[in-house]
């Protein structure tokens, strides 16, 4: 359906083999125990091109809330003639199958798409995806982790938002920038990515790894950091220590710094051990 990517692209990555089921909805309101799908899009990636895709509206009798109204601009009548959700659930799964699902604010999504399949007979499909607000917001510095503001500050094109086809689109965008970003290891490696979580910080396995093999090689590393209320910087440095969540650096010719792991964006290896 898309021509492949070309060689260093976003998505050549070596978790590119790994699908992706980009998944956006647009619904009635915004309480996913008590509203419906009103639009959904489903896009089926491998290794970065879009293979297959369902778009389509979906029939409601449940009222629209206003606000919710006024920014898909949906109106009941142009629903009347469309299929219902559980006439769609077949195709959406089909897409789903053996796929990381990806959405953009998994609060509203996740739970009514698990609550259409659960009512229709059919297990849930969401408990592991990925969350692409979650994810900027640890590799990015920005005003607003909305799509759309989001999109636009990094210039990943023009769309038009709040409807279900085209912010899947934007998703993929957003997906690849955010994989560049932060250079994942494999799927899993993204989904171990947290913001503001409670409790112990929790770092990726993939940067503890790492971290712990470059303490023991003393090879010199480049590092990709990003602190609360800062854009991201490069850091030069060897690993001393690794004794989680901590990490200390020394910059060649500067003074040791202490590094919250799950404050490292991405890690890479310079050369032999420095003297």
């Amino acid at each position: 359906m898309e021509p492949e990517p070309p060689p260093g692209a976003p998505w050549d990555l070596p978790w590119r083999d790994c699908p992706v089921a980009l998944v956006d909805l647009e619904t009635t309101g915004p309480d996913p125990f008590r509203d419906e799908v009103i639009e959904v899009a489903v896009l089926r990636v491998e290794r970065g091109v879009t293979v297959d895709a369902l778009e389509s509206l979906v029939r409601s009798d449940r009222p629209m809330d206003p606000v919710a109204q006024g920014m898909h601009g949906l109106v009941t009548e142009a629903l009347a003639r469309a299929p219902t959700m559980v006439e769609l659930l077949p195709r959406v799964e089909s897409l789903l199958e053996g796929a990381v699902p990806v959405v953009h604010g998994a609060s509203l999504d996740r739970p009514l798409l698990d609550r259409c399949l659960v009512a229709a007979g059919r297990p849930p499909r969401m408990e592991h995806l990925l969350d692409t607000a979650v994810l900027a917001r640890r590799a990015f510095h920005a005003r607003s982790y909305s799509l759309a503001k989001l999109c636009r500050a990094l210039g990943l094109g023009a769309f038009r938002w709040h409807r279900a086809g085209e912010d899947a689109r934007a998703l993929k965008r957003l997906l690849g920038r955010v994989a560049a970003a932060l250079l994942p290891a494999s799927a899993r490696d993204l989904w171990e990515v947290r913001v503001g979580q409670r409790g112990a910080v929790r770092v990726r396995s993939h940067l503890a790894h790492t971290l712990a093999s470059l303490v023991t090689s003393g090879q010199p590393a480049e590092l990709a950091l990003r602190r609360p209320g800062s854009g991201p910087v490069s850091l030069r440095a060897r690993v001393l220590s690794w004794e989680a969540p901590y990490a200390l650096l020394e910059p060649p010719g500067g003074r040791v710094v202490s590094v919250r792991g799950d404050r490292i964006l991405r890690i890479e290896a310079l050369g032999p051990p420095t003297e």
